[in-house]
């Protein structure tokens, strides 16, 4: 079965609601490497999942776990 990820019209609300803080993510990594290419930096950033799509990338993801 093929494991598809819903289109951008039909999680976008969702996900804005898990960047704002509103809602909890499905998964929220903490203290992940990112590379920021255009820079060439390592740095240690947080990012927030939901509905397998990136919901926010940032220092501290922490609004976004839930209870």
């Amino acid at each position: 079965m093929e494991n598809k990820i819903p289109s951008w019209p039909d999680c976008a609300a969702d996900l804005i609601n898990v960047a704002a803080g509103r809602t909890a993510a499905d998964l929220v990594i903490v203290g992940g490497k990112v590379a920021n290419v255009h820079t060439r930096e390592i740095l240690r950033w947080d990012v927030a999942i939901k509905s397998s799509r990136f919901a926010y990338v940032g220092p501290d993801a922490s609004h976004c776990i839930g209870p």
